[in-house]
């Protein structure tokens, strides 16, 4: 399996700043996890840098883990690519969100894959263990620097994905 380098771009509403990290896939089971610390309303947007149109990965492996949430960018044994400490810790209102740009160029919320309806990673339940996430639900709009989301809901679009 190929490595990729994905970055995450954290966006701030709270400031108007925005971050960026770097890691590749593998990254937690060579003991190099990333650790980013979660604020409330950020959105933590995923880029796959090797992807000529750097969309966002088109599959995540994702846990929470007490009030974290863990992400691994490729399936395997071992510990997570990414952990957005405390990400579980805010109000729903305040809630940070893991969004990635899709096909079409627009910004979509990570959603679990199983779910019947669109459950966004906000929602997870503490140690519930892994879940497969997509791009879908509503678009993201980014507005003043940070992401916001959009009140319209597409369904068609729970499982679009970053084009390999």
């Amino acid at each position: 399996m190929s490595t990729s380098n994905i970055q995450i771009v954290v966006l701030q509403p709270k400031s108007q700043s925005t971050e960026a990290y770097e890691v590749l896939s593998g990254a937690g089971a060579r003991g190099q996890t990333l650790k980013i610390q979660a604020k409330a309303m950020s959105r933590y947007q995923l880029k796959d840098l090797s992807q000529q149109d750097q969309a966002a990965p088109e599959l995540v492996n994702a846990k929470r883990v007490g009030k974290n949430l863990e992400i691994k960018f490729e399936d395997g044994d071992g510990a997570p690519d990414l952990v957005l400490e405390n990400f579980y810790d805010f109000d729903p209102l305040e809630a940070p969100a893991l969004v990635g740009e899709a096909e079409n160029g627009f910004l979509y919320e990570y959603v679990v894959e199983a779910a019947r309806a669109e459950t966004p990673l906000s929602s997870l339940i503490a140690d519930q263990g892994s879940v497969y996430a997509v791009l879908g639900g509503s678009e993201v709009v980014v507005s003043s620097g940070a992401a916001l989301g959009a009140l319209a809901f597409n369904p068609l679009l729970a499982g679009l994905g970053a084009g390999g």
